[in-house]
């Protein structure tokens, strides 16, 4: 299955399908995650500030965030070839992925509790995306193996 990811990832339409959602993905969740970083790690140096505790969780949530669509991009921009050749590379998109598929999965568990189901849509969406990256970023490591 991963292998097959890792091919399909190849073909034009699924490349063209996976930009666009990147760059909506990136248009909405950079601008949120720099807010929620600098609000959240402002919260770490200000406690008496109100609901610091509530601000101080979304700080690493939204740097995972951002490493995990630095991570998509960089899977997406590099091709099979030359992640098959360079297992850093293949590594660090990996982690990446990972981090940032953990921080979407945490924020969709987190609106499903609030009953904020749009944002649960666009979160368990991302985080889909993320997990199918990472699942055909490793299809590549067991192929070049």
């Amino acid at each position: 299955m991963a292998e097959y990811l890792a091919r399909s990832l190849e073909h034009k339409k699924v490349r063209v399908f996976l930009f666009i959602f990147g760059f909506v993905a990136t248009v909405f969740f950079v601008p949120l995650c720099l807010f929620s970083a600098m609000i959240g790690f402002d919260a770490l140096l200000h406690h008496d500030a109100p609901d610091a505790n509530a601000f101080m969780a979304y700080a690493p949530l939204s740097v995972g965030g951002i490493l995990g669509l630095s991570a998509a991009w960089g899977r997406l921009l590099a091709n099979a070839a030359h992640l098959r050749a360079s297992g850093r590379l293949r590594a660090a998109i990996s982690f990446g992925l990972c981090i940032g598929s953990i921080s979407g999965a945490l924020l969709l568990l987190g609106a499903l509790s609030k009953q904020t189901y749009a944002y649960a849509l666009i979160y368990g969406s991302v985080t889909l995306v993320g997990l199918l990256l990472l699942v055909a970023t490793l299809g590549i490591q067991k192929s070049a193996a």
